[in-house]
């Protein structure tokens, strides 16, 4: 997708300190025991059950601190000073809490072989953003990621499937339907969409191309994978006998595609296409307002057993197939270059706990090789907020000041992952701070001048987000 991945070394008070955020509503009080310990071949068992409910959101007078917070400074005393017996945790809530660390001996080493791994990705659309260098210009719902140079298409083309017969399948039979309310990837039924009337002129340079289908609600979630070829010329609409969609001749380009699962009414967009979309307009007939303008996609199984289900035309007008073109014409335009803004939500990594490795994991959107030369920054906060459009909501914030390198030449297939250096000192200073409390949000920012590395954000998949 592809997410952020930790790897903290637990102790006992770590394992407490993701509760006191937890925030449910109602509680009576909060009691603790003494008791006297006679015999240490004996030892008492006491487990501690802490209020996390509303009501400890209280302030205490003559302490200036919530209730909560009260019973963390008394919890950590009595670590320091209990011996001789074994304590264990509970979590006490409406209508009751689990038991979060069981009763062990105090003074046993808790952290001999205890690795835990937090992974929490990106969660909503507004934790991915990019932001323009220069402008400020926020850009918060793409399908992809363009870290850091964005593309430098120049124009943009998009059409969508206009016909009922510009969409269909084909079976083992040799016939087909153009008539279901949906498309189907599977390992046994070919497709094609065919768009009509494109404007892109002959001569251009294609950047980027990628064809957008909308899940139906149905398919699983085994693997598959479908190879998409153009149609070399394009012989017109999708007829449903005589291997229609097979027989038609291919482009030599085509793109592998291991396709997400895909929700009801969920977008999804193929790999770039853009060296397909390159062949079909550079043949000497193509010839836009000719009638010689029309392109045709051919999907065929690869591998896997999976099913994806897509909306086609006779399903649903506006949820039919699209295609978008970048492209431009003449000298390359000049490429911007943004920086990237990542909020991972709930990270569940307890205050003052030894982070031994951080990464953040991302999937490619396409096919790409690059040289990148990168910083990734951590933002200053003890819980940082979601992007808005508001012009320079990344670089506006302020980070820790420490950076880490992240430098390479790279080459990567679409669905790939890739991930950054280790990242543990950044992390390391915010979640020691007084205000961070497990379950709170980290954000990162990613800058740089070189590379583009197109990974698939929450907008373009949630599973394959970063």
């Amino acid at each position: 997708m592809k997410s952020l991945s930790k790897t903290i070394r637990a102790t006992l008070a770590a394992c407490l300190a993701t509760l006191w955020c937890s925030s449910p509503v109602w509680a009576d009080d909060t009691e603790i025991f003494f008791g006297n310990i006679d015999s240490a071949a004996a030892r008492p068992n006491v487990l501690f059950i802490i209020d996390t409910s509303g009501s400890m959101s209280g302030t205490v007078s003559g302490t200036g601190k919530d209730r909560l917070d009260n019973v963390k400074d008394a919890f950590y005393q009595l670590m320091d000073e209990l011996n001789s017996v074994n304590v264990g945790l509970m979590r006490f809530t409406n209508p009751g809490g689990p038991i979060l660390y069981p009763v062990k001996y105090i003074d046993a080493d808790v952290n001999a072989g205890s690795i835990i791994t937090v992974d929490t990705p990106v969660s909503s659309a507004s934790d991915d953003a990019q932001e323009v260098v220069g402008t400020g210009l926020m850009i918060l719902n793409d399908n992809l990621l363009e870290i850091v140079e964005l593309s430098a298409g120049g124009t943009t083309f998009e059409d969508q499937v206009s016909s009922n017969t510009d969409d269909g399948e084909e079976y083992s039979s040799g016939n087909g339907s153009t008539s279901y309310s949906d498309i189907w990837f599977n390992s046994s039924i070919d497709s094609a969409m065919r768009f009509t009337g494109s404007t892109v002129p002959a001569g251009a340079t294609i950047t980027n191309a990628y064809m957008r289908f909308v899940g139906d609600g149905g398919g699983n979630s085994s693997g598959i994978t479908m190879r998409i070829s153009g149609e070399a010329v394009d012989s017109g609409s999708i007829g449903t006998s005589g291997n229609n969609i097979t027989s038609r001749t291919r482009t030599t380009a085509f793109v592998d595609w291991a396709v997400p699962t895909i929700a009801g009414d969920q977008s999804v967009d193929t790999p770039n296409l853009a060296a397909i979309v390159q062949e079909i307009i550079d043949d000497a007939g193509w010839n836009p307002g000719s009638g010689n303008d029309d392109m045709t996609f051919i999907v065929v199984p690869q591998s896997g057993s999976g099913q994806r289900e897509i909306y086609q035309r006779d399903g649903s007008v506006s949820r039919a197939p699209r295609l978008f073109v970048e492209y431009y014409t003449g000298a390359a335009p000049s490429p911007e270059v943004s920086r990237v803004g990542l909020r991972f939500d709930a990270a569940d990594i307890p205050r003052g706990v030894t982070i031994t490795d951080a990464r953040i994991v991302f999937t490619a959107d396409r096919d790409f090789t690059t040289t990148h030369d990168l910083t990734v920054a951590v933002e200053d906060t003890g819980d940082a907020s979601t992007f808005t459009s508001t012009a320079g909501n990344i670089g506006g914030r302020t980070t820790t000041g420490s950076t880490v390198a992240w430098a390479d030449t790279v080459t990567y297939s679409a669905g790939d992952t890739f991930q950054t250096p280790n990242l543990s000192g950044l992390i390391k200073p915010v979640t020691d701070r007084s205000d961070w409390c497990g379950g709170n949000a980290l954000s990162f920012i990613i800058n740089g001048t070189l590379g583009q590395l197109p990974v698939t954000a929450f907008d373009g998949s949630a599973s394959l987000a970063p």
